[in-house]
């Protein structure tokens, strides 16, 4: 999936290695058909990656900073096809009654 965010030709062993500098610890890595598949450690800290888009972001400038050619590649826009929506009623009906077992239960 990061092929989707970032565009670079180095190898699979290079952006372990790399992920790995960054304080992401690469467990282990699959060649699939026509992919990767990377085991990734990620810090409790490192909330800003614990998606694909935010590794590629900070494998890209990781990359960048060593030299190598890296892009981002743009995202999709996101189109809201019913900007003027009209809501007639904004009276709700919520039903009062007893708190289920299990949400008591929780804590």
């Amino acid at each position: 999936c990061l092929k989707q965010y970032l565009s670079t030709e180095e190898k699979i062993e290079n952006l372990c290695q790399i992920l790995t500098d960054i304080g992401l610890h690469v467990e282990n890595f699959f060649s699939l058909k026509k992919d990767y598949l990377i085991e990734l450690n990620i810090p409790p800290n490192r909330g800003e990656i614990m998606s694909h888009y935010g590794i590629a972001r900070d494998l890209n400038i990781a990359l960048k900073f060593r030299g190598f050619k890296s892009k981002m590649r743009k995202l999709p826009s996101v189109f809201i096809f019913k900007k003027d929506l009209d809501i007639k009623n904004i009276n709700f009906l919520i039903k009062k009654g007893a708190t289920p077992l299990f949400k008591l239960q929780r804590y």
